[in-house]
């Protein structure tokens, strides 16, 4: 495949749904107002699978910590992504490193860890 050139904008096809994607700072970036929560496959219960096959190099959260963010929408994404975490733990998913990130005009190392407990407790 191709890398996308900055500010790239598209969509995605997931059970049905269109859901917007971008590029921002080379990562793959959905809106969290484009979604409607679940993604689900039409049950009301998801399937329980574990995936100790799936390996993740890195999971990254870049954070935009600029004036205009200053954390009000914490109560938001904080728990979307404990529970991104929380499930791929449980699930047995292996991923090497979590990182975070912060921003406004460059980006700045917050966490580098191993331990997903570590990174949901920054």
């Amino acid at each position: 495949g191709t890398m996308v050139q900055e500010g790239w904008n598209g969509r995605l096809l997931r059970n049905g749904q269109s859901i917007p994607i971008s590029c921002c700072h080379g990562v793959l970036s959905v809106p969290l107002d484009g979604v409607t929560f679940p993604l689900s496959t039409g049950t009301t219960t998801p399937k329980f699978i574990t995936l100790p096959y799936c390996k993740i190099e890195a999971l990254s959260f870049a954070l935009d910590i600029s004036g205009s963010m200053n954390g009000a929408t914490m109560d938001i994404w904080k728990p979307v992504a404990d529970q991104l975490v929380d499930e791929m733990v449980k699930r047995r998913v292996s991923i090497d490193r979590y990182y975070l990130f912060t921003y406004v005009n460059t980006i700045n190392p917050a966490q580098t860890t191993q331990d997903p407990q570590d990174f949901r407790n920054t």
